[in-house]
């Protein structure tokens, strides 16, 4: 797919989220998340009018780097103006991800935290131990995304599929996220991991967005360097994502959203 066909169709809303979320289909009946700028919360830590625009940085930067964890997510001129349009994805919550009792907890799981359910029940958050889910906190790292619950990580098919990254790519720390089971651990490439990996996005990449009356409304540009960073910008519209770059000790990365 390259985008929704034609013009969206809101044909229901998903009450559940915090900003205006449509469920929308295109032409051809395919079905798309649309989140237009028009119905974004504000928030005190965020720039206004931005959280859409993160959520198509995140599909970018997980296309970029050959991850494939977010759905294809596009800009658009909606019914309700600009915003992001994400492939539906017909699917279920994964149970990757669980509250489970202390005594079923096996070497599968890595805890995250213990607590005590209103009866005084002990309860444990744990993940399991696998590569797909390894590779979700890889990119939230990177992303610095402040929303990976685990409701956000859904089955699609044989790989998993990471939605609801609006609230990411701040130039502060803000990484929140229930992945914690392998802090601590070595989560990035070695160097020649690097190396074998640069070939395929080497080279700058850019994409625009524009509006149908051809005004330009979103861009993305990444660009890797030699060294394995790579820096992810998006700007146009109403607003940008922030004024500095980011730098993660250790991992080769930077991101400058901008």
């Amino acid at each position: 797919m390259t985008g929704p066909a034609g013009r969206l169709r809101v044909v229901g809303r998903l009450v559940d989220a915090s900003n205006a979320t449509l469920l929308t289909l295109d032409e051809d009946e395919r079905r798309w998340v649309y989140k237009p700028v028009i119905g974004e919360a504000p928030l005190w830590d965020f720039p206004s009018a931005t959280l859409s625009r993160r959520e198509v940085a995140a599909y970018a930067l997980s296309e970029t780097l050959g991850f494939s964890l977010v759905p294809e997510t596009v800009w658009v001129d909606g019914p309700l103006g600009e915003g992001s349009a994400q492939a539906w994805v017909d699917g279920d919550t994964s149970d990757l991800v669980d509250l489970l009792r202390p005594e079923v907890v096996t070497a599968e799981w890595l805890p995250v935290l213990a607590a005590q359910l209103s009866d005084g029940s002990p309860i444990v958050l744990a993940h399991r131990d696998d590569a797909q889910l390894r590779r979700v906190a890889l990119f939230d790292a990177l992303l610095n995304n402040s929303d990976r619950k685990a409701g956000h990580l859904l089955v699609d098919g044989d790989r998993l599929a990471g939605i609801d990254h609006g609230v990411s790519l701040h130039v502060e720390d803000k990484l929140r996220t229930v992945l914690w089971g392998w802090a601590g651990t070595r989560s990035v490439p070695t160097r020649s991991r690097w190396r074998r990996l640069r070939p395929r996005w080497m080279s700058p990449r850019r994409r625009v967005w524009r509006t149908r009356s051809g005004r330009r409304c979103a861009t993305v540009r990444i660009r890797c360097w030699r060294t394995g960073s790579f820096r992810c910008r998006l700007s146009g519209g109403t607003g940008s994502l922030g004024p500095r770059s980011r730098r993660y000790p250790g991992s080769h990365v930077c991101l400058a959203p901008g």
